[in-house]
């Protein structure tokens, strides 16, 4: 069986769990499965994860409006000539990139749009429907992996949007959130399904035991903090949205060093990787810098990348994750630490409401050192009553992650019945 991910974007080290949790959960609906990964940077995705077979983003920004428009056409051309059992033809605008694209999604007996958060309205979206769109050409069931999407609002994308999800065998979702958002546009609820994200796949028994076990030491802690930039807050200027979060992260880590002697590295899912877009550790930085000078001594930058499995190690080695990127929230509760989450989408939230620690999270709108203290406190506080709830949610987390694989064998018993 051949199977292709897409819309990956694997120097995102989120983004990479979850491709290493579909990889797995593929494998185990499909096994013995071929799966080729198209990623946005696929030779670059290659040197980091040598592991999987990556063909590159049909779509690309770099090239001038017009020509870039007139290579999409011809890619589109290619495909449906490759459709109808034809060949891609000689133009000199579908390269050897885009070819080795095409021959995959030919031979494709299932497209898997990968999870994450990439359909929703303040990113750009053309690529995604094109990608897509080629993609389904070829008449391979498409499934969509537990996501966050919407809401949508936008006139000119509901016709794409209602077109990709009716020629969709499945659609899974992290929350009921991105559900109704499906509802609202017209997509029909049978194909829609809510699941934990991916990543809670990779969780193990023992990471299990040790959530269930932790303790917060009051001197000495271990504090690991994940922060990202960010640009599209929707009550105040980007600057001085960025600012106040700068600001709150200073004063935090001026508290737990202060009052509990922590020792402090800031590490995320986003650095170390110069093609990439954003680097986590410059955002880092800029908030070290805002911290005092007597504090400073117990705070590092560590700006190293790091794969899935690696930032699992060196958060199971750490008493208590702050987190921004999602991901690192999550891949800290899959190896065992709580989190103290600090949310700038929805996902989050609903992810920590779907853990029953709603009360946890600090939004990125609205965050202010106190309202950051005095949660951070709660939890010191608070720990011991929270354990076996937060233990036992995220192992629930897991076993949702976990049986997509069921959905996928009932998808696959479906069409060998049509057959």
């Amino acid at each position: 069986m051949n199977i292709v991910v897409t819309n990956t974007v694997s120097l995102n080290g989120g983004d990479a769990a979850i491709l290493a949790a579909e990889h797995r959960l593929l494998n185990q609906a499909f096994e013995g499965a071929t799966i080729d990964v198209v990623d946005s940077q696929a030779s670059v995705a290659a040197r980091h994860y040598p592991e999987f077979r990556f063909a590159q983003h049909l779509y690309d920004g770099t090239r001038g409006r017009w020509l870039e428009k007139a290579r999409r056409r011809a890619i589109l051309a290619a495909a449906r000539r490759l459709a109808s059992g034809g060949g891609m033809g000689v133009s000199p605008l579908v390269d050897g990139a885009a070819r080795k694209t095409l021959a995959a999604y030919r031979a494709a007996d299932l497209v898997v749009s990968t999870g994450g958060t990439y359909l929703v309205e303040h990113y750009e979206l053309a690529h995604r429907f094109f990608e897509l769109e080629v993609a389904t050409t070829f008449g391979a069931p498409l499934v969509f992996f537990t996501q966050s999407l919407g809401p949508f609002r936008k006139p000119e994308n509901l016709p794409r949007l209602r077109g990709i999800f009716a020629r969709s065998a499945l659609v899974l979702l992290r929350d009921a959130l991105s559900k109704r958002h499906l509802a609202e546009i017209g997509v029909s609820p049978e194909r829609l399904h809510v699941h934990a994200d991916a990543a809670f796949a990779l969780g193990t028994d023992a990471a299990v035991a040790r959530l269930r076990n932790t303790r917060l030491p009051a001197r000495g802690a271990k504090v690991a903090v994940s922060v990202r930039h960010w640009s599209h807050f929707s009550r105040t200027s980007a600057d001085e949205g960025m600012r106040r979060y700068h600001e709150t992260l200073a004063r935090l880590v001026e508290h737990l060093v202060r009052e509990r002697e922590a020792e402090v590295t800031f590490v995320s899912t986003c650095q170390g990787i110069p093609e990439y877009w954003t680097n986590d550790a410059r955002t880092a930085g800029e908030i070290v810098a805002q911290i005092a000078p007597d504090v400073r001594p117990s705070v590092r930058v560590d700006g190293n990348f790091r794969r899935p499995e690696e930032l699992l190690d060196l958060f199971a080695a750490t008493d208590l994750v702050v987190a921004t990127r999602m991901h690192a929230a999550i891949l800290a509760l899959v190896a065992g630490t709580p989190v103290l989450p600090i949310a700038y989408e929805t996902k989050t939230s609903e992810v920590f409401a779907s853990l029953s620690c709603g009360d946890l999270v600090l939004e990125l709108e609205t965050i202010t050192p106190g309202r950051a203290v005095d949660a951070c406190t709660a939890l010191f506080r608070d720990i011991d009553g929270r354990r076996e709830a937060l233990a036992s949610a995220v192992d629930e987390q897991r076993v949702s992650a976990q049986s997509v694989v069921n959905r996928l064998l009932n998808l696959s018993l479906a069409r060998a019945r049509a057959g």
